[in-house]
């Protein structure tokens, strides 16, 4: 994916081009290794010359097993044009993006769907509030993700500042110790939001300027 992004202009159709492109190449990659490599064929040479060296129910067969290998790997992209438009997509199995940009919002992994509900519940409040309450909602929208299987304790936040025009450079509002975010939220009812939040998201993050996308 690096190497596709050097080039192409930052506009969200090219970006979500290359991310789609690499997933799709790394499948079928992955898909020739596990099923093809062992008769010495790649894609093109089985396609060419399988059905005939190993007629129509083997052939059959093979290219079933080809296309039932899957990536077991989803990936969200989120970041700004060069108009400093918000703009993001998720990739998932066989290569397929999806835009999430009009939502404004979104969540993978097994925990999606809690993480969903709880964003949802908050999509009305979301644009007219702070940094600071906005990433309290993406916290709690975390927590309660981690009554799914496979969604660990631990929470760090990163959010990502636009550039000003004309200036090189990335803010990151970096948070880790997020225990009493999540003390305050366990505190309430659920879906209630816990009394002076705001002040208790301050005291955790900080904004850190770093060079623009760094390697």
């Amino acid at each position: 994916m690096k190497e596709k992004l050097k080039e192409p202009p930052n506009e969200i159709s090219a970006v979500i081009k290359a991310v789609t492109e690499a997933y799709q190449e790394q499948l079928r990659a992955e898909a020739t290794d596990k099923v093809l490599a062992r008769y010495g064929w790649t894609l093109e040479s089985f396609l060419g010359d399988g059905y005939r060296a190993l007629g129509p129910e083997s052939f059959a067969d093979v290219r079933k097993q080809y296309e039932t290998v899957k990536l077991d790997c989803e990936f969200m992209v989120c970041g700004f044009d060069f108009d400093h438009e918000a703009h993001i997509f998720t990739v998932s199995d066989p290569g397929i993006s999806k835009d999430r940009s009009m939502t404004g919002f979104w969540a993978i992994g097994s925990g999606e769907y809690m993480a969903l509900a709880s964003l949802m519940a908050r999509r009305q409040l979301i644009p007219t509030q702070s940094i600071e309450k906005t990433a309290y909602y993406v916290c709690e929208a975390k927590f309660m993700a981690e009554v799914a299987s496979d969604v660990g304790k631990t929470t760090m936040l990163l959010a990502h500042k636009s550039p000003p025009n004309g200036q090189d450079e990335v803010s990151f509002l970096v948070a880790q110790h997020l225990a009493p975010v999540k003390g305050a939220w366990e505190k309430e009812v659920k879906g209630r939001e816990p009394s002076d939040i705001e002040n208790t998201m301050k005291s955790c993050p900080k904004w850190e300027t770093l060079p623009a996308y760094p390697t």
